[in-house]
């Protein structure tokens, strides 16, 4: 399995609306390709869900170091105020 060397997703070859896009034989995704020389950014459905993320992290018990963009941590403040209060161990 080939790793973007841009992002570090898998890169597959089938389907181009999906994450790790890339044409045979490159090493770097599409996503990275036209965001590195077209300053082109491309929006795709890359859903994390937090509570399950949040419940491994808490089921490992190990301590938590939080990072947010501080402009972005103010915009959306009550989302990541949420996320913060569940976490068991923060460091």
């Amino acid at each position: 399995m080939n790793k973007c060397i841009g992002c570090g997703k898998t890169l597959q070859y089938e389907d181009i609306n999906k994450i790790g896009y890339a044409v045979k034989g490159s090493d770097i995704c599409k996503r990275c390709f036209d965001l590195t020389h077209y300053n082109k950014n491309i929006e795709l459905n890359n859903y994390i869900d937090n509570n399950k993320l949040l419940e491994k992290i808490n089921k490992k018990k190990i301590f938590t170091i939080f990072l947010c963009d501080i402009l972005y941590f103010l915009m959306k403040q009550l989302k990541y105020m949420k996320i913060y209060k569940m976490i068991k161990y923060l460091f």
